[in-house]
């Protein structure tokens, strides 16, 4: 028995099985031996292989005409406009080679039955929608019949199950007038959803004779922001032209590149394909993708790193940590982009000597030095010193900037941090114990050759313990922000001061404690960063398992939307670079919501795209499983705008991302950077 689908791979070949009968066997034999031939050419043996090896669908769902959205013009249409095209969407992609004008047919119905409408057919993928054109105008005040029939077939060869017809009636007119948006503006609204995904959303359009549910949207898409504002659409070069399904108003975007800006148009289209003008262009960014400088950087990976600091100078990655325990060394290494390798690292501190708390950055000249500051104890841990080092490229040395920065030169220092003004000259921001050991906040600058101190102990209650120094300056701004806690409870303030050049003083900021609860309540602010963000000095900190931001705005602060909610730490909140056009934040966090005993804390970076905080980089950067409520401590540094992250974690590695550590229980140390 010769079946359809015989029959079609009979017209393949140029055979017309209609023009015969059953009562021509030696032509049915003969078709039949030829069809045999046929098929074994075409794969029909070899255990039902096909000749390309790949195994044979299971599809054997026949496909559909849908009613949803339902053809156009829909069923039982009046005064259907006579420049109309009609169009039917499948359930699924359709074989275009089996849409004829034998397979969807147009007739005009009159008292001697039906005549064929001539036209083209065309078949959009992306929509599976089949469009047919009529070649003159239809008539006027006319019916018309639409069949589909049984011959369509989907890809893999199924034909439709049943005939699929409509009809429609014409009225008297053309239509001339194109669909259009309230306002002439879609309110299109563009996201990143992953760093390969967009998605788009807008108003319906409305049109003189086509309904909203038959409207279909034209979306241009293009990565140069002058290409889709042009009417027509211009076809070719970085523009890909898409189309909605009708009604359609939300649409989504995939399998596009990373950390890429593209731009979107939306307009409207009717039935008879008149397109509305709009230009109104939005755009999105999708999220990079984090891609790792290698594995472990440890420089012994049985020996823990901790405090990672990492910063661009010029364009190269410098990065810097302590490793190990009692004594400890600080060491810093960079990152050659060209060769995508890391240097052998430099240990900074004196052979023997207990080191720890680095803090590296450039100084932003424009031959720029890399500078950084740290602590040194004894081997013992103890009579530590806050010291400053800058990097000598032509002795190839790091060279002691000044001397110790201490204030007492027989109290133990720790946990300092740089920045520059406009200059060029290095301010330090550190904690050292006065003489009843209650922990103080000093400001340091360097005048060329010596430390010069600004001011006395910053601390708004000296009887309080000052902690977590951070410093921020903007030309010759200088803001300075930190801790202070009640000795030996977690009853702690955030204070944020000011230096005052014309009277040489420290001034408090308004409110006087940023601390995001009530200031009577206990509770402890911790790792607090500040930047200028755009000339705006920002802060971030983490307090009571929450992660906050604030911005200076006239003369007090406002919260930056919100971060998080369930955390153990935050880091180095950081700042893209106005090489970009405009710096946008970022913050570095560990987020504990889906800790277990077996699954450690992520680490994530969040950025702000102006109304919200959202994920960078479409997950966790972490390379291990982790274990427990490990810390993960982290920093960020940016290259132009391309942000570079640092930080140590334990624990096992996690499948196939090649993270080389080979002791499960010790911190190592990786940096991502965001592509």
């Amino acid at each position: 028995m010769v079946t359809y689908k015989d029959n079609y791979r009979l017209s393949l070949i140029g055979v017309d099985v209609r023009k015969f009968s059953y009562r021509q066997p030696l032509v049915i034999f003969s078709l039949i031996v030829s069809l045999a031939f046929f098929l074994n050419g075409c794969g029909g043996s070899n255990g039902g292989r096909s000749n390309t090896g790949e195994e044979p669908s299971n599809d054997t769902t026949p496909p559909t005409v849908s009613s949803d959205p339902s053809p156009t013009p829909v069923n039982g249409a009046t005064q259907v406009p006579l420049n109309t095209s009609i169009r039917a969407t499948f359930s699924e992609p359709i074989n275009p080679d089996t849409l004829t004008s034998n397979t969807f047919i147009v007739l005009s119905v009159g008292i001697s039955g039906g005549t064929a409408v001539s036209g083209t057919i065309a078949y959009t993928a992306e929509t599976k929608t089949a469009t047919f054109t009529p070649t003159t105008l239809l008539e006027i005040d006319t019916t018309y019949t639409v069949t589909i029939t049984t011959a369509v077939e989907d890809e893999t060869g199924n034909p439709m199950a049943a005939t699929y017809s409509w009809s429609f009636t014409t009225g008297s007119a053309i239509d001339n007038s194109p669909p259009s948006f309230p306002g002439n503006d879609p309110q299109l609204v563009v996201q990143a959803t992953s760093s390969d995904s967009i998605s788009l959303s807008w108003v319906a359009a409305s049109d003189n004779t086509t309904t909203k549910s038959q409207l279909i949207y034209v979306v241009c898409r293009s990565t140069v922001s002058t290409d889709c504002t042009t009417d027509p659409f211009p076809i070719g070069g970085n523009v890909v032209i898409t189309e909605s399904q009708a009604g359609q108003t939300t649409f989504g975007v995939s399998g596009l590149d990373s950390n890429t800006t593209y731009y979107f148009v939306v307009r409207a289209k009717d039935q008879v394909n008149l397109l509305d003008g709009n230009t109104v262009q939005e755009s999105a960014t999708t999220f990079g993708v984090f891609v790792s400088l290698g594995t472990s950087l440890n420089k012994n990976s049985s020996k823990d790193a901790r405090d990672p600091s990492i910063a661009i100078v010029g364009s190269t990655p410098y990065l810097a940590w302590w490793e190990g325990n009692t004594p400890a060394d600080v060491y810093v290494k960079t990152f050659n982009s060209t060769s995508e390798t890391w240097s052998t690292e430099t240990k900074i501190n004196t052979a023997g000597n207990h080191a720890l708390q680095p803090k590296i950055a450039s100084n932003g000249a424009a031959t720029p030095v890399a500078y950084i500051t740290y602590t040194e104890c004894d081997s013992g841990g103890a009579n530590c010193k806050v010291y400053v080092k800058k990097w000598n490229a032509g002795g190839n040395t790091w060279d002691l900037v000044g001397g110790e920065l201490n204030v007492d030169g027989t109290k133990s220092a720790a946990d300092s941090a740089i920045a520059f003004d406009g200059s060029n000259t290095p301010y330090i921001i550190w904690v050292e114990p006065d003489g009843s050991g209650i922990n103080q906040i000093y400001v340091s600058h360097f005048n060329g050759s010596n430390w010069v101190q600004d001011g006395g102990s910053l601390n708004v209650d000296t009887t309080k313990n000052g902690s977590n120094p951070a410093i921020a300056i903007n030309g010759s701004t200088i803001k300075v922000s930190w801790t202070e806690c009640i000795p030996n409870l977690n009853d702690c303030q955030l204070y944020m001061k000011g230096w005052d050049s014309t009277n040489s003083i420290w001034t408090p900021a308004n409110p006087t404690s940023l601390k995001a609860g009530d200031p009577g309540l206990p509770s402890r602010p911790n790792d607090v960063s500040l930047g200028f963000i755009n000339q705006v000095l920002h802060v971030v900190w983490h307090e009571s398992a929450s992660v906050y931001a604030r911005k200076e705005q006239g003369n007090t602060f406002v919260s930056v939307g919100t971060i998080s909610t369930v955390v153990s730490t935050s880091s180095n909140a950081a700042f893209g670079s106005a090489a970009t056009g405009s710096q946008v934040p970022f913050i570095t966090l560990v987020d504990n919501s889906n800790a277990t005993a077996n699954q450690g804390p992520h680490l994530f970076v969040k950025k702000w795209d102006g109304t919200q905080w959202v994920t960078e980089g479409s997950g966790a950067l972490n390379m291990t499983g982790g274990g427990g409520f490990q810390t993960i401590t982290s920093a960020i540094g940016f290259s132009g705008g391309t942000p570079y992250v640092a930080w140590a974690e334990k624990g096992s590695c996690l499948v196939n991302n090649g993270c080389g550590q080979n002791n499960t229980n010790v911190s190592q140390l990786y940096v991502k950077r965001l592509e």
